[in-house]
């Protein structure tokens, strides 16, 4: 259960222990209007609890098919589980039933309000009432929708138990704009079109596609450079670098894994969404896996050795 939210009334943080004391005195008047604070997430929550003396007010999801991203910072563990598990089962189904579904880069985050959090939620809440539809439009959209899977973790599991990965996908990985690197003087090319498991999914070696979305993985040791950065170095191919943000690392879902992985220093597996490019730097050129997000954490994934099933 996440422990705070913005409440749309109060145009503010509220935590989750301030909900009874709110409410009571008339502060906050509808338990519905409240959104996650992860800005990449911000799914509808709901205050439960209130005005109960059995058990401690908290925030929950409003709607079990509409889940905490697979990156929330503000899920919790249940959370996070529950979301993979009805994932899991629509991404089964679609396949059983043979229907062609979408792999897709996570939303795109809106990085110009960053700096404005009211902002942000007011305008978040306003294309989500707003712009009626037609029904049909809104129909066809939900339905496309449901057929989309942007969560890395699922995919991963859909890649690593499928048995031939012959499975065909539609794959929709626009790479989001950043100051640096310019992705666009790249020209990544299949970042859209259909592909086999096989075809989307890269072991990192010595032997890699250049220029080309791929979802890379491999054995790497995760090693701090900083107090603020965490290099990737993947084993069977050291000259491909990749560096991000710590802080972020360990507040991921599989933070467990990576805290272990930094302390004993052992590798772990890395699934990364990107391309592969010649950057180039003041002290010389360097490989770098370019990711679909401007936050690197986004585009990735990680599982201890012992997880996996003889993918490497």
């Amino acid at each position: 259960m996440s422990e705070r939210a913005f409440s749309i009334e109060l145009n503010k943080k509220v935590k989750a222990t301030e909900l009874s004391s709110l409410f009571k005195s008339g502060v906050l008047k509808n338990i519905k209007l409240f959104e996650c604070i992860d800005r990449d997430c911000s799914v509808p929550l709901t205050a439960k609890a209130v005005n109960s003396t059995k058990q401690p007010a908290q925030f929950i999801i409003q709607n079990h098919s509409q889940p905490h991203i697979s990156t929330c910072f503000e899920a919790g563990k249940k959370e996070h589980i529950d979301r993979f598990l009805l994932e899991k089962k629509r991404v089964n189904e679609l396949l059983q039933s043979q229907t062609i579904q979408t792999f897709a880069a996570p939303l795109v985050s809106d990085n110009s309000k960053k700096n404005s959090e009211n902002s942000f939620h007011k305008v978040s809440n306003t294309s989500q009432k707003g712009g009626q539809r037609s029904s049909s439009s809104n129909s066809n959209s939900k339905k496309e929708e449901h057929k989309t899977t942007r969560s890395l973790d699922i995919m991963v599991d859909t890649f690593e138990n499928s048995i031939d990965k012959s499975e065909m996908f539609n794959i929709s990985f626009p790479f989001e704009v950043r100051q640096w690197p310019d992705v666009k003087s790249f020209k990544i090319q299949e970042t859209r079109g259909k592909k086999t498991l096989n075809e989307l999914f890269c072991p990192i070696s010595e032997m890699f596609p250049f220029n080309k979305f791929k979802i890379f993985y491999g054995l790497a040791y995760l090693q701090e450079t900083n107090r603020t950065q965490v290099s990737i170095n993947f084993i069977h191919n050291n000259s491909i670098h990749l560096y991000t943000n710590k802080e972020k690392l360990l507040n991921l879902p599989e933070k467990e894994t990576i805290k272990k992985a930094l302390l004993d220093n052992k590798p772990v597996i890395v699934y990364c969404q990107g391309a592969i490019e010649l950057v180039h730097l003041k002290d010389g050129d360097e490989f770098r896996i370019i990711t679909v997000t401007e936050h690197i954490y986004r585009s990735l994934f990680f599982k201890s050795h012992s997880e996996s099933l003889g993918i490497l």
